[in-house]
């Protein structure tokens, strides 16, 4: 399966577990169903290609990518949200950390501690209110 994005169904509000590819078009197709998924339930999350130090999610080579929507935990700003944005005129991967933007590549020992999906807490949010930040 292509480890460059992650599927978040809102539907079921769970990772997609099934094979699912992103299309040149930009629609979402499920390998295992032979279906096309409805782009307003499921939200798309990049790869920033970096691996983290730590990972909630474990300490395989693919608990520690850093995708677009985690929460980490670097040792010079504390928590932040990862995300793909505009700065300086240019694509890159940004990090919010509540009120103040930097680029990711600025962080050093970087800790995966959640995703705004299933651990909105780490933020003092409630479940559901974690697209706010999308």
């Amino acid at each position: 399966m292509d480890k460059r994005y992650r599927f978040w169904c809102k539907n079921k509000n769970e990772w997609e577990k099934d094979p699912v590819v992103l299309l040149p078009s930009g629609e979402l197709y499920d390998l295992k169903n032979h279906m096309a998924l409805r782009p307003d339930t499921h939200i798309v999350e990049h790869s920033t290609g970096l691996l983290s130090a730590k990972s909630y999610r474990g300490d395989g080579e693919d608990a520690r990518l850093v995708f677009e929507g985690d929460i980490i935990k670097a040792q010079n700003w504390g928590k932040c949200i990862v995300k793909y944005g505009h700065r300086y005129r240019q694509c890159a991967f940004i990090v919010y950390m509540g009120s103040a933007w930097d680029d990711l590549d600025n962080l050093k020992e970087i800790e995966i501690i959640g995703t705004i999906h299933t651990r909105p807490e780490l933020l003092g949010r409630e479940k559901g209110e974690a697209e706010c930040i999308k």
